[in-house]
């Protein structure tokens, strides 16, 4: 999960403004997983965080539109959206730099049909 637009919202608003989205977005990611016991998350790179939960696609919705919701009431004068990719995990023996990686690759290739839908 990226927060979009997070490079504008930086040269915009600064650190602090983004260092209190990212404050935010985990503390709203560990109540929704604590809430539904979902499973685990952690941050990852720059403004991304990843979560962990059973393959179940009310789960995944579930989580998917309470992060979509909470991001919504964070207080800017800019639309704060997120994006989220998303891997299954088949076989326990791939190392998690690559499920990680796949669920990157997920996420920009959502990225980019949504972009494509926009400029058509």
């Amino acid at each position: 999960m990226d927060i979009d637009n997070f490079r504008i919202i930086n040269l915009l608003y600064g650190a602090e403004v983004c260092d209190n989205i990212l404050i935010f977005v985990a503390k709203k990611l560990q109540e929704c997983i604590e809430t539904f016991d979902l499973g685990t998350y952690c941050r990852g790179f720059k403004d991304s965080f990843i979560a962990c939960v059973e393959k179940d696609k009310d789960n995944i919705s579930e989580l998917i539109r309470f992060m979509l919701k909470s991001i919504s009431k964070f207080n800017i004068n800019f639309e704060c959206s997120l994006t989220f990719g998303l891997y299954e995990i088949n076989n326990l023996s791939v190392p998690i730099e690559t499920m990680i990686n796949r669920a990157e690759a997920a996420e920009l290739q959502v990225s980019r049909i949504f972009i494509s839908i926009l400029f058509t």
